[in-house]
């Protein structure tokens, strides 16, 4: 005989109030998702502890069980348009510091903790971080709290792996950085190097890694005093046999020193098997930087020029172009407020184009330099509210004639008729803490342009960007964990397929852009 319990019908109506929701009641927080976790008390939470879930229809909040003491929480908001687009905060993989892909987290919005560090059987309400008028020693606890448990956590790099890994290599080389690269007719990449007390190029043979030194030699000019650092800032594209093989014809250096920095710039002899300084040196336009050299056709002759700053106060730029055969120079493009020239390219209609740290761009007609285009964010700047300091060149047909690159997250292409323009996508691929309106924004520091029409863009943080050809597509291409907080200074996308990335300190990496 089955013995059957007494039912206790004064009872039904609290069991029937005791069927609310487990867990602990959710603040509105007023984004479209949330993230929460459960740490104890005065540890940080591990990665795996947080959720992220979609905030409509979230009431309840039920803390993880841990075993060994009191626990506390963390309830924060999320939203979408802090990360990548294409990215969902649900998608988010959360890593601790060490992870070799770690990055910072999203910004947490209208953060909450547990009022007091208590059991998860009976945890405390959840309360802000942040209130209006509370005591300063109840918002220092509650802050202290919040940030000892997201201390260690970070969120995994959206970044893709490439088809063929990045090799690092350390070069046996006196070198502080690698800032400017060319590959020659040869198949040599020769690289621009920063070195103390002399000056250096650095030269890496096909399908090779090892770095060969070349020195920069001027006969029994010194060019760099014992203890100052040269600069190899430019190369040009065309070269020149020399007895320790090809070389660029012409070079530009940044020599620094206790006294501040000079630019020079070097032009190659044949006949003398030497580099020679030919740095103009005008009284009323003495360089204060030299960024570049090109050859341009004036109206009576070709020219050797060169570019940069112009020293003084007024921030002034300048071309100084040599005729052939002639010892003088001349200011051939003055340019108020711009800073230094960056760059000069020839187009497919022949007409010269000049680039400026401003984000500007100038034309060369009928002997006078005139504006082209000019970047919206320096408008009204004094000095620059971002510098476009990186700039590239493309090679062949491209439709893309060069970009330029530099701080707060700027780059623009530029066209071959001249004008400049911003990617849509670029931005939009982005975290909003590296994005221009940002505390720190990115700042580009390296640009390529690939044989393919790709663009790659690194940054000093580090990253790498890919840009298709068509521009449509923006992706992060992951990089050794070995790179990790070591800021990219130059790229080069060889003929070959190589892609080399150059770093400061001098670490240099091998990669192939023909599989990305």
């Amino acid at each position: 005989m089955v013995q059957r319990r007494p039912v206790l019908w004064f009872l039904l109506p609290l069991m029937a109030c005791s069927s609310d929701p487990l867990g602990i009641e959710a603040p509105g927080l007023g984004t479209d998702y949330v993230v929460y976790g459960t740490a104890l008390a005065g540890r940080s939470l591990e990665p795996g502890s947080l959720v992220v879930a979609n905030a409509a229809g979230f009431s309840n909040v039920e803390p993880d069980s841990i075993g060994g003491g009191k626990i506390d929480m963390v309830y924060a908001g999320l939203s979408a348009a802090d990360l990548p687009v294409g990215l969902l905060p649900e998608q988010l993989v959360f890593v601790s510091d060490r992870d070799e892909k770690a990055r910072p987290l999203p910004p947490l919005l209208s953060a909450h903790v547990l009022e007091e560090p208590s059991d998860s059987a009976n945890p405390a309400p959840l309360v802000p971080v942040e209130v209006t008028g509370a005591s300063r020693d109840l918002l220092a606890d509650r802050l202290g709290r919040f940030e000892a448990m997201i201390n260690d956590v970070r969120i995994q790099n959206p970044c893709r792996d490439p088809a063929t890994p990045f090799e690092v290599t350390t070069p046996r080389i006196p070198a502080d950085a690698i800032y400017t690269m060319q590959t020659l007719s040869t198949g040599q990449v020769l690289l621009g190097l920063s070195v103390t007390s002399t000056a250096v190029f650095g030269v890496v043979e096909p399908s090779r890694t090892e770095v060969a030194l070349v020195p920069v030699d001027t006969g029994t000019v010194a060019l760099v005093e014992r203890g100052e650092t040269a600069i190899v800032r430019f190369l040009t594209d065309t070269e020149v046999d020399s007895p320790l093989g090809r070389v660029p014809d012409g070079l530009t250096l940044e020599i620094v020193g206790g006294f501040g920095s000079v630019g020079l710039a070097l032009r190659y002899q044949a006949d003398r098997q030497r580099y020679r300084d030919i740095t103009p040196r005008l009284p009323n336009a003495f360089p204060r930087s030299l960024f570049g050299i090109a050859e341009l056709d004036l109206s009576d002759g070709p020219a050797w020029c060169v570019h940069g700053g112009v020293q003084g106060a007024d921030r002034r730029a300048a071309i100084w172009c040599q005729r052939n055969g002639a010892q003088s120079w001349i200011v051939a493009g003055d340019f108020p407020r711009s800073f230094g020239i960056t760059r000069i390219a020839i187009p497919r209609s022949g007409v010269p184009l000049a680039f400026d740290l401003a984000g500007g761009t100038y034309q060369l007609e009928n002997e006078r330099w005139s504006p082209r285009s000019t970047s919206a964010i320096n408008s009204g700047c004094d000095p620059l509210c971002a510098s476009f300091s990186t700039t590239t060149l493309a090679g062949g047909n491209n439709e893309v004639l060069g970009v330029l690159a530099g701080s707060k997250a700027q780059l623009l292409t530029v066209a071959q008729n001249g004008e400049a323009q911003p990617i849509p996508g670029l931005t939009a691929a982005l975290f909003s803490d590296e994005r221009p309106d940002a505390l720190a924004p990115l700042r580009y520091s390296a640009a390529e342009i690939a044989p393919d029409g790709a663009i790659y863009v690194a940054t000093t943080r580090p990253d790498l960007f890919r840009i298709s050809g068509d521009r449509a597509k923006v992706e992060r291409i992951c990089l050794p964990k070995e790179l990790r907080d070591t800021p990219i200074a130059s790229i080069e996308a060889s003929p070959d397929g190589r892609l080399l990335l150059g770093f400061a300190p001098a670490l240099l990496t091998f990669g192939r852009w023909d599989d990305l």
